[in-house]
This record gives C-alpha cells, structure tokens and sequence, in this order.
C-alpha cells in the first residue's frame, strides 16, 4: 500500500500562509479593543460633554482636559 506524502514545498507553503493568518487576524482584533466608544457629544459655552463607555466627561474647549464626571464600581454589559 503506498504512503500518501505532501511535497515538502507545499506543506512548508500552507503552513507558512496559516501562521500569517493567524499573526494578521490578532493584531486587527487587538487594534479593534483599543478604541473607545465615545457618543453623544454636547456643546454648552466652552465645554464638551460626551459619553465614553458608560460614563459621562466634561471636557473644555480651551484645554482639552477632560475629567469624568460619573464612575460606578459595576461591569459594562452591553
């Protein structure tokens, strides 16, 4: 009975694409986790209030500066 044998070349191919799969598809899902939901922006005189994650943020025009304004001990579930 013969032995089915891959040719190296082909294997060292499929094995090389497979692992650069992988190595792309994580780095997109880490980059993905990165960023935060920021919504809901509002302007008021010269402050911005936005909505990041759950909580509310205060942030001046002039500055930059943001401060969170609402925290909770609890767990996002979205």
């Amino acid at each position: 009975m013969p032995i089915l044998r891959l040719p190296t070349v082909r294997y060292h191919a499929f094995a090389f694409f497979m692992l650069a799969l992988l190595v792309v598809s994580s780095a997109f899902a880490a980059d993905s986790a990165v960023s935060p939901f920021l919504r809901r922006p509002d302007i008021h005189g010269d402050q911005i209030v936005f909505t990041c994650e759950g909580d509310l943020w205060l942030a001046s025009i002039a500055t930059g500066q943001a401060r969170r304004v609402t925290n909770h001990p609890g767990t996002e579930t979205h």
